[in-house]
């Protein structure tokens, strides 16, 4: 009886992809009970606990939605806010959602400035979340301007700034080689090795072998230069006696204040506005126009050169205490994500039967393997252990294109993006099919030529 067991040729194809089969099962379940018991999900009220997750879920761009649908009643139907309304009163319409909520403002002072908002109310649901947002509310902009003329700029620092690079090609002794000038006070970098120049006003003389660098070197420099200079209000730059015109203008921030900064072709001059005077003037209007808010902050900043004036624009606002509570339908009868999530729908009772699947798969994985190792080498009508044309390759050569196999599979894997959606998990799964279903017929040649005695010396 034995003996047409594992003789049996339908029993050793069964074998074979109940083998496969189980490995891919298993795997898979076994990863979804590794992540259920990682959120408890075998615990009292886990499968409840794990809906209410995904729920959740779903519900964050809801309560994003909800509360721009906030923002737009609270600063009314004008033309920048009336279409969010309107979008957002048919969207959270009984008919189009199964997610109803309610927005109220907590303490009393805000309660009268800011609205109370809610969709609808159903009596029936299966989701309740309550929370407390500090959520800014913005009320409008305030701009503070700065009277700035150019012959003030001219108190800033002046940048010498360009690109330059100088290439000499010298043979000597027959070994070429090439010598590079580079000027500038930064770091310069030439074939890959980085030369300090300490001194803006001399050079850096660098020798490398040819085959080591490239054609061309470029350095880029700037650095604050101590000469004499002027601007006058039409935008012209005197640097002993050397005239420039403005050629452009930018400001940015730093943590001592706003910067302007006038270009120019070969220079440039960066202005910190932190004098006494515009300190006075910014602190005065923070007073006059900000004070009553509780969050400001700076959303635009620009130089008019032509009115010779800094422009800065912030916005203002209050952050609110606002009671959020949110709930979704227990009868889903609006066709909405919650109604389309394919995890709503099926990842419950998958992890459900996640542990028993994994628990039979790797029963029958054993099962199919232990038979495999048993039946290896035997065949219907030949006595003893029988080795075909495909245990007569040469062992390294079957190891290492398995092994080839095994390597593509995990390049291929890699170069695949990942995501955390569920086709994304099946095309890796895909991509292992070849590699898992060939494992069999590399199991029955290992052990066939284990029984034969001839592993290592049928080789190449």
């Amino acid at each position: 009886m034995m003996e047409k067991i594992r003789k049996s040729v339908a029993l050793k194809v069964i074998a074979s992809l109940l083998l496969s089969i189980c490995v891919v099962t298993g795997f898979l379940s076994g990863i979804l009970v590794y992540f259920a018991l990682k959120s408890d999900y075998y615990y009292p009220d886990g499968e409840e606990a794990l809906r209410e997750e995904i729920i959740g879920y779903i519900c964050e761009d809801y309560d994003l939605s909800a509360l721009s649908w906030y923002e737009s009643v609270y600063y009314g139907n004008d033309d920048i806010y009336y279409s969010d309304y309107v979008y957002y009163d048919e969207m959270f319409s009984e008919k189009n959602t199964n997610y109803f909520f309610e927005i109220e403002p907590q303490s009393e002072e805000d309660k009268e400035k800011y609205p109370t908002l809610s969709n609808y109310f159903c009596e029936d649901y299966q989701y309740e979340d309550v929370e407390v947002v500090d959520y800014l509310m913005y009320d409008d902009s305030a701009i503070f301007t700065y009277d700035l003329s150019l012959t003030l700029i001219g108190t800033g620092e002046l940048y010498y700034y360009g690109d330059y690079y100088d290439e000499y090609d010298y043979e000597y002794d027959d070994d070429e080689y090439i010598e590079y000038e580079i000027y500038g006070y930064e770091d310069a970098t030439v074939a890959n090795t980085e030369y300090e120049v300490m001194d803006a006003t001399e050079s850096a003389v660098v020798e490398i072998d040819e085959e080591d660098v490239t054609t061309e070197v470029e350095v880029s420099w700037d650095y604050n230069i101590n000469k004499k200079y002027s601007v006058d209000n039409q935008g012209r730059l005197d640097v002993d006696g050397e005239i420039e015109y403005l050629t452009g203008y930018y400001t940015y921030e730093s943590e001592n204040g706003i910067h302007i900064v006038l270009t120019f072709d070969n220079y440039e001059i960066d202005y910190n506005v932190s004098d006494a005077t515009y300190q006075r003037e910014f602190s005065k209007f923070l007073d006059d126009e900000i004070s009553e808010y509780n969050h400001y902050g700076l959303v635009s900043h620009y130089y008019n050169v032509t009115e010779q004036k800094l422009v800065l624009e912030f916005e203002r606002g209050n952050y609110v205490d606002l009671k959020f509570t949110k709930y979704v339908k227990s009868d889903l009868t609006a066709h909405d994500e919650f109604y389309e999530s394919d995890m709503l729908k099926y990842l419950v009772p998958v992890v459900s039967a996640a542990l028993p699947i994994f628990i039979i798969s790797c029963i029958l994985a054993l099962i199919s393997f232990v038979y495999i190792i048993m039946a290896a080498g035997y065949k219907k009508n030949e006595d003893g252990i029988y080795l075909n044309q495909f245990h007569r390759i040469p062992y390294d050569i079957v190891v290492a294109a398995y092994f080839a196999l095994g390597l593509v599979t995990v390049y291929a894997c890699d170069s695949v993006w990942w995501s955390s959606d569920i086709w994304e998990l099946m095309v890796y799964v895909l991509i292992f099919l070849p590699l898992v279903f060939l494992a069999p017929a590399f199991l029955y040649t290992t052990f066939a030529r284990i029984k034969a005695g001839n592993v290592f010396s049928n080789t190449v």
